[in-house]
Formats: C-alpha cells, structure tokens, sequence
C-alpha cells in the first residue's frame, strides 16, 4: 500500500514538473545572463497638449466666411540627462494667413469736392496702387478697383499702375459733364459690398476706401420709420431744404430747436411793453429753470426737438434699399414733424403761477368771470405756441456709416482718406463723419512707409511662456528671437513664478514664413534640489499673440510632467553552440532580439521518442502472452494495446511537427525540459509495471 502512494505521487510530481515554465529551469548556474527582458525605474518626460496649431478664434484676421484662422503650430520635446536635467526643446512654424488682397476704391466726384480735393484725391489713390501692384510682395495676387460716385454710382474698373491717373481724371470728367450734384454715398458703399459678397470665397482680404470731402445728401429710405430708433441732433440748428415746395424749386430752410422758459420770457417782456405787469414775478417762480441749466437739464423746456434717426446703427434689414431719399444738396433731409404732446411742459408749474397772479380774493364775481376767461385765453395760448415737438431728419451721413459697420461685420475692412476743403465751413463735423466710419476711427495715411500691411493681416507678436516648477531653472541653449529666463520672485503680498519667456518679433515670424524656416527655442532646466519619485508639473505653456493692431490673444500651449517610469529594456539574442549541462555560454550581437532558446535538437529528440515507444510495446507483448489464459484480462489488455497503440502515430506526427517547426526557427530546447518529459514517461512505465504485477499477483 505505501510502495503504491509513492508511486502515485512520483507521478504526480513529474506531471506538474512538466508543465512549469521553461524559463524556470534554463536559468541555471549563470544562466541568469540570458534573460529574455529586464525592467528598471527611470526618469522620463511625459508631454500633454503641447504640439498643437494656434488659430486666430477671434476673428482678427479679415478673411470671408472662415471660422478660425491657422497661425502658427508650435511643438514641444524633452529630454532627461544623465545628471536629471531636462534639455526642452519649443518649434514654432508660421502658417500663411495672407493670401492677396481686393482694394475698391470709392471716389467722391460730386461737385462739392473743389479743385484742391480732386488733387489730394488723385495722388491718395496713385500711392494706394504702386503700393499694392509694385511694391507688395504679394502684388501678383492683389487687385485695386475704381467705383466713382456722385447722385450715381457708375460701375467698377481697374486700376494698375499705368492707368490710375488717366481713370481718375475721366471718371471726374464724366461726372462733370453729367451735372454732377448730389452724392450717394451710402449706396457706393452698397454696391462695393456687394462685390464682395460675390467673391467671399476667394480667401483674399477684402477692402473699401473711401475718397471723399465727407457730406452725404442721399440715402436708402427705412422701412418701419415710426420703430426706428431716433437720437436728438447736437447743436442749435437744422439746414436742410424746405418740404413745402417740390424739386427743383426746393428753396433753404433753418430749423432751430426751441425752449420755452427762453421764449416765456420773452413773452412776458412783449406783455411789460404793453403796458400788462401782472406776470412780473413769475419770472422769479421760474427761476428752477437757471439751476437746471447749470447741469445741462434745461432740455428739458424744449418744446421743439431735433431729432434725426439713428441710422448708423442699423443693420441691413432696417433699410429699404429699393428707394433712394434726399434732395442733394444736405446731409439732413427733412421728413416729419411728431407731436409729442399738445400741451407746453410743466404746464401746472406755470399757469398755477399765473393764476396767483390774476386772481384776488376780493374780487367781485364780474371780476371773478373776466380772471377765468383770461386765464383760460392764456393757457390756450401758452398751449398753442409751445406744445411739445420733434422734428425728425434723416442724416445720410449716419447711413453711409451704418452701412460701413455692415461691410465691417462681414470681415470687410473700411478706410476713408481725409481730402475735405480746408477751407470747408463744416471741415470738424465731416471730418469726424468719415474718422468714425474708419478702422480705428482714423484715417489711411497714404504717406505711411508701412501702408502695404495696412492691406494685410500681420502676426505682430508670438509670445511662448513656459512657467517652471520653482525647483528647477532654465539655462538658455539655443534660441531664435529674444529669450530669458525670470527666476520669479516671492514677497509679503506679491510673488511670481519662475518663467522662460520667448518673444518673436513681426519681422522674425515674417522672414521665417516667407523662408519657410522653422524658429526654435532650447532651454536646460537643472533641479536645485532632490526631486523624490512623485510626478510633478515640469512646464505650463501659454501661446500670445497679436494680429495687426489688435489686442494679444492667449491660447493655452500644453505642460510637460516630470516622472518615474517603469521601463522595459529587451536583451539580444545569445548566439553560441551547447557546450554544458547547465545551459549555454557565450555573447551576443548588439540590437538583435532574444527569442526563447530550447537546448535539444529535433533530430535527437525524434530517436529518443521512437526507442521509447519500443519498449513499451515489447513489454505490452511479454505481459499478453502471460495473460493467455484468462481472457477478460486478455481484453482488457488489448483495449490497452489499441489505446497505446494510437496515442503512439499522435505522438510521432507531434514530433514530426515539433522538428519542421524547431528547424524553421533555429532554436534550441533546454535540457530541463526534456528531463521533465523523459521523467514522465519513465513515471508511466514504472506505474505499468507494477500494475500487472498486481493483477498476476491476484
């Protein structure tokens, strides 16, 4: 009983010896030379969000129908040392955003401009084209057009520089020879959008220029007038001409605004004259109206307004643009008078003062009557002169300047050049209609030595700033531009961080793009101190940058994390014959990778295998022949001698197998996996044997 528990745990122990990893067993001796992989800690830098492109969200570059413009890609990189300093490494590459420009070139014609105008005129738009077709990079991809204007706007042409003096001087000849009065302004505007609007998609900058002595005197008419918004006009008076008669015997008309404290007491000197004192002192009573114009509130007695509408603020579809309105010869065109209330303000105020002036309280009842009807004649008077009025206007100049901020909403950019008469009696007021309708609320300045990026859109300024971890600094290596390194400061109530600050200038980024030149920035950050193995925050980047004259954007540009990581170095291949039995020796060749070895040959191991097999049949034989004479054993012996019978072809086609694909590979069995195996086998035979000595025993 026990000899058959040790054979049992015999074979157990060689079944579970057979199928533990190779690897266990060919690591012998010094076998421990050849593994297949090795890992250690290291330092590496992990990057997040830090190759990206920057594009212009805010729509500061002038293109049509683009939601967002590439700028520039930046690209970042780090390297850990051997000393644990970390080399970074920052690439900006600038992207095109300029891809030619459209100039419309709007002129005046009108006969309010004077012989001095139309030569300012002239030599404003020669330098715009020898600008932009002789002297831009870009003049191959650029174009300049003419739309002159006066009461007509006659049709685009275009300007090269051969041309542009002799297509000034006709469209002013024709404009003469046609009684040139009257100036759409609005509606030059109108069309030149239009244009514009046909060629959105061509992915050039678009422009409008505007030449002209600043007076507009027609319009598009606005569709809901008694909604549209109105603003009181500035200053005492309205010229414009007069409603009452039709064109062309329109003759001038003065409109001033009125206050009724003022004329009230004009009135009351007219009734002094006629001998009547009894309103003296309501002069006195009046006297709130004197503080109310110390702050500017007097207004408030006007009975007669001037109003005009606000049409500089309106938006395309506040104006009917199937009706022109004006008479030609001002800027304000008279259109209605609104009654705002039929009776004078502070009415109250003022006839309560009045009474107490008329009445007695010892008057007779006759006396009584005449003081009424009086007072009632006077209330109607008062009511009569000075109820509440607005007279409203349309100001073409406000709508030639809301349909500039039209063409400007659609990424349009509107310039007007100043050429108004010196000596123009209303030089300040037109002057400022055309600034505030100009970027910038300033005029071009045909004279400016940079008037060519004036037509583009220009990276002004990249800006990269990196805050670094207070525990590092940064040693500047290598750098494009201006660099430095701030080592931050710490105080009671302000601190900064530690920061590498990279600056490029216009020129700098221009002379890259046009080059197609990459700008770079290498730093070294060395720690000041232990750093420990917890991941921390190396580097926070921040992209600025500037467009043209606008304000700096900002855009986030990724961080770099500092870390210990784990990190799997692959061994080569040992490439040596066997010489031991406890594994093999040798070198191996740089960069070859290691695949698993196995020691025994598929030749060896098919012989071992078949002489093996024989055995154990010729025991099979001897046991059957013993058997003879009973014959359920018999049987039960042949069921076995079928069953070892085909496990044995399996096991040949397995090695067959096993040899094809051992010789393909080259390789080797360790020789502690074929004593697994020959350990099973002999396990087997020794626990056959002992079962039929059992059974002959029985």
């Amino acid at each position: 009983m026990k000899k058959s528990k040790l054979l049992v745990f015999i074979l157990l122990f060689s079944f579970v010896i057979n199928f533990l990893p190779k690897q266990a067993f060919a690591e012998e001796g010094n076998s421990s030379k050849n593994k297949t992989v090795e890992e250690k800690k290291e330092l590496v830098v992990r990057k997040e969000g830090t190759d990206k492109t920057i594009s212009d969200k805010d729509k500061n570059v002038k293109k049509r129908d683009v939601d967002q413009t590439e700028l520039f890609d930046i690209m970042k990189s780090a390297v850990v040392g051997e000393d644990k300093s970390i080399t970074v490494t920052t690439t900006i590459t600038p992207k095109q955003i300029h891809n030619g420009s459209d100039v419309i070139i709007l002129l005046d014609t009108s006969k309010k401009m004077t012989e001095e105008s139309k030569k300012l005129a002239k030599e404003k738009i020669k330098k715009i084209v020898k600008t932009l077709l002789e002297d831009d990079a870009h003049k191959n991809l650029n174009s300049v057009r003419l739309i002159s204007f006066y009461r007509q706007v006659k049709d685009a042409v275009e300007l090269k520089p051969s041309n542009v003096e002799q297509m000034v001087e006709k469209a002013f000849d024709e404009a003469k020879k046609n009684t040139n009065y009257g100036v759409s302004m609005q509606a030059a505007i109108y069309k030149a959008e239009n244009i514009f609007d046909k060629e959105k998609k061509n992915g050039k900058r678009q422009h409008i220029v505007l030449v002209s002595q600043g007076e507009a005197t027609f319009s598009y008419d606005i569709k809901d007038k008694e909604k549209a918004k109105t603003t009181t006009i500035k200053g005492d008076s309205v010229v414009s001409e007069s409603p009452y008669l039709p064109w062309p015997f329109y003759l001038e008309q003065k409109t001033k605004k009125a206050n009724m404290i003022e004329d009230f007491k004009t009135f009351l000197n007219t009734l002094n004259k006629l001998g009547i004192h009894n309103f003296d002192n309501i002069k006195d009573k009046l006297g709130l109206t004197d503080i109310l114009k110390l702050f500017g509130l007097d207004s408030v007695f006007d009975y007669i307004k001037l109003k005009e509408y606000a049409s500089n603020d309106f938006d395309s579809s506040k104006f009917d643009y199937s009706k022109t309105i004006g008479e030609g010869y001002h800027n304000h065109s008279y259109h209605r008078k609104k009654v705002v209330s039929n009776e004078m303000p502070f009415k109250k105020l003022i006839m309560d003062n009045i009474k107490k002036a008329i009445t007695k309280k010892d008057a007779g009842s006759a006396r009584k009557l005449l003081d009424n009807v009086t007072i009632k004649a006077i209330e109607t008077a008062l009511d009569t002169i000075f109820y509440q009025r607005d007279y409203i206007y349309y100001n073409h100049n406000l709508s030639a300047q809301g349909e500039a901020k039209i063409a400007k909403g659609k990424n349009i950019s509107f310039y007007s050049v100043n050429v108004t008469d010196k000596n123009n009696k209303k030089k300040d007021e037109l002057e400022k209609y055309l600034k505030d309708m100009s970027e910038n609320r300033s005029f071009l300045n045909t004279d400016d030595s940079k008037l060519g990026d004036k037509f583009k859109d220009i990276l002004k300024e990249i800006l990269i700033e990196d805050k670094i971890n207070k525990d590092y600094e940064a040693e500047i290596v290598e750098k494009d531009g201006k660099a430095e390194f701030n080592k931050g400061s710490k105080g009671f109530f302000f601190s900064s961080d530690p920061k590498v600050s990279w600056t490029l200038n216009a020129e700098e980024v221009k002379k890259a793009f046009e080059q197609g030149k990459t700008l770079k920035l290498v730093y070294k950050l060395k720690p000041k101190k232990d750093i420990g193995n917890d991941e921390i925050t190396l580097a926070e980047s921040t992209a600025k940058y500037k467009i043209n004259d606008g304000r700096q954007s900002s855009e986030k540009a990724g961080k770099l994390f500092l870390k210990l990581q784990d990190v799997v170095v692959e061994s080569n291949v040992v490439d040596t014959d066997e010489n031991s039995a406890n594994g093999t020796n040798g070198s191996y060749p740089k960069g070859t990778d290691l695949t698993t070895t196995e020691d025994t040959k598929p030749e060896d191991n098919k012989k071992e295998n078949n002489k093996k097999e024989d055995n154990k049949k010729q025991d099979n034989k001897k046991n059957n022949n013993k058997k003879e004479n009973n014959k359920k054993r018999n049987k039960k012996e042949d069921n076995k001698k079928q069953k070892d019978s085909a496990k044995n072809p399996k096991n040949k086609g397995d090695n067959k197998k096993n040899g094809k694909t051992n010789k393909k590979k080259r390789t080797k069995l360790p020789k502690t996996a074929i004593a697994g195996s020959s350990t099973l086998l002999l396990a087997v035979g020794i626990l056959g044997m002992y079962i039929s000595k059992r059974k002959k025993a029985k």
